[in-house]
């Protein structure tokens, strides 16, 4: 697999997953499991959420992604960290612009435990795809 077939697998892998999770998430905040709400809530919201993280992933993810693989900084723990900070940043500058400052310690904690959490899931994904569809003989780390 070449690496250009590599990095687009790590993003689609970092733009579906947080997708999936959040279906998942709003299925259990339901109260209940019913196969057909699983369905019609996938569909529904891994769309819309894919095309939000491929934008993040394009813009903020893939620089990042390159600094941290020309310096030999990329691991599980940076992917995931990477993936907080991407998926958590441009909601909150959007919603800094219009909040007054006594309302911004509170809204920095929301934005980045909801949106930041979906980030973490999409850089262990991605993170996961790039480690895995590696050569044989480029794997020689071990997962922290």
């Amino acid at each position: 697999m070449t690496m250009m077939q590599r990095v687009l697998w790590a993003w689609f892998a970092a733009a579906l997953m947080p997708g999936i999770a959040l279906s998942l998430y709003l299925l259990i905040m339901s109260g209940g499991f019913d196969l057909s709400l699983l369905v019609f809530v996938t569909l529904l919201t891994t769309p819309i959420t894919f095309i939000i993280a491929s934008l993040h992933i394009l813009i903020l993810g893939l620089p990042l992604f390159y600094k941290l693989e020309t310096l030999g900084r990329l691991n599980l723990w940076t992917s995931a960290l990477s993936g907080l900070i991407i998926a958590g940043t441009p909601f909150l500058l959007l919603s800094l612009m219009n909040a007054p400052t006594s309302q911004w310690p509170p809204m920095i904690m929301s934005i980045y435990s909801v949106s930041g959490f979906f980030g973490i899931i999409g850089g262990i994904s991605a993170w996961c795809v790039w480690r895995y569809t590696a050569p044989k003989e480029i794997v020689t780390e071990t997962i922290p």
